[in-house]
């Protein structure tokens, strides 16, 4: 029980962590203040991003290592889970939005969501 319980733990910190660097992106790109037509593009990527990142980290099976000692190979899967959550999130939000996510909001989501899930 005690290894499910900080499992949904570190999910529950890492879905945070994800909603609260795409907001942060946001915010920094449109200097204070979303757009109106930008809000309904910033909870797609929002919701697309908590769902891929958890699922890809899941894959890397990163909940299941001993972080004690954590090595290149899970920053290097953490990396992977980041580049390819911010890709599917970038395409699905695109798609559904109808506008193409700023290349700016890209990069800042994919740095901050790698230096905070990197450094957690």
């Amino acid at each position: 029980m005690k290894g499910a319980f900080k499992k949904t733990m570190l999910m529950g910190t890492d879905i945070l962590i994800v909603g609260v660097s795409i907001f942060l992106s946001y915010f920094i790109h449109y200097g204070g203040a979303i757009p109106a037509e930008y809000v309904s593009q910033w909870t797609i990527y929002t919701i697309t991003s908590i769902v891929a990142c958890t699922s890809l980290l899941l894959g890397f099976k990163l909940y299941n290592r001993l972080w004690r000692y954590a090595s290149v190979g899970e920053l290097i899967s953490i990396a992977k889970a980041v580049f390819f959550g911010c890709l599917v999130s970038y395409a699905v939000a695109s798609l559904l939005s109808g506008k193409l996510v700023h290349p700016s909001i890209l990069i800042l989501i994919f740095e901050t969501l790698l230096l905070l899930l990197g450094g957690t």
